[in-house]
């Protein structure tokens, strides 16, 4: 079964907020944190949550080759750079609700 609604909404807030463009529009972290937001847990585990919602998760082998690349102060600054002062109010008021 296909979480078509919520991997959608997801989609679109996490390119609303940039976070696809900060990120090099790198699949592996898209589907890490789409997985993370519908069920925190375990990088392992995240797999498991995309096939749930019926999303073909990378390997994870991938995931992990990845991983060093995220904890990288320039990838972890682009990141933080998204979420100055101003960025919530940007944002559609339904959002403050989630």
């Amino acid at each position: 079964m296909r979480m078509g609604l919520l991997l959608d909404a997801i989609a679109r807030v996490y390119r609303r907020m940039g976070l696809d463009q900060a990120a090099g529009d790198d699949v592996v972290f898209e589907q890490l944190v789409t997985a993370r937001i519908i069920e925190p847990s375990s990088k392992l585990d995240a797999a498991r949550v995309l096939e749930e919602a019926g999303v073909q998760p990378v390997s994870y082998p991938t995931l992990k080759r990845w991983l060093p690349v995220y904890a990288e102060p320039a990838f972890r600054h682009r990141l933080s750079g998204l979420f100055q002062p101003g960025l919530i109010s940007a944002l559609p008021p339904w959002i403050h609700t989630m």
